[in-house]
Parts: structure tokens; C-alpha cells; sequence
């Protein structure tokens, strides 16, 4: 069943039950990804849709891709990467 807080003597929640519970509340009220659904990219044909790099990030295996913040992306709404990827492609060719 769901956990119950744990009651310091006083009767009062105890300080790290309270701060495990604020902070799941606050990944749930104020989420990383933007509010305007429009705003998320734009859909294209084969559930890909454009979207644009929010952070830099450096590619560590050959099967990532380096990217800059700003730069224009494809992104695969239909193929399952790894919790916390996506799968991507650039979406002009760099040449």
C-alpha cells in the first residue's frame, strides 16, 4: 500500500519524510519539459518531429550524437531509446 509518513514523538511529520514528499511534489508541479504542447516541436510525417537542443551535449559512444544548444534536430517519436534519450538525427546536413 501507499507509504504513510513517519511520525516524529510530537505527532508531527518527520523532516525527512517531509522533504522526500516536497520534493516529489515539486518534480510533479513544475516539469522540465515546456507547458505549451505547441511549443514542443513540429510534428512531421513518420512520427518524427522538429525540435530544438535545449543543452549542449557531447557525444561519448559512437552511436551518440553531438549536438550545440540551439541547433535544430529531428526527433523519433516512434522509436523507444533508453529512459532519459531520444532518438535523433540533425536536421540539416552540416555541409
Amino acid at each position: 500500500g501507499p507509504e504513510k509518513p513517519a511520525l516524529a514523538l510530537d505527532g508531527k511529520p518527520d523532516e525527512r519524510t517531509l522533504h522526500k514528499y516536497r520534493a516529489l511534489v515539486a518534480l510533479a508541479t513544475d516539469p522540465s519539459w515546456r507547458r505549451d504542447p505547441a511549443a514542443s516541436g513540429q510534428l512531421m510525417r513518420h512520427g518524427w518531429y522538429r525540435a530544438t537542443v535545449i543543452a549542449a551535449f557531447q557525444a561519448q559512444e559512437a552511436t551518440e550524437l553531438a549536438v550545440e544548444e540551439g541547433e535544430a534536430i529531428l526527433v523519433s517519436g516512434d522509436k523507444q531509446a533508453a529512459q532519459g534519450w531520444v532518438m535523433a538525427t540533425r536536421a540539416a546536413n552540416p555541409g
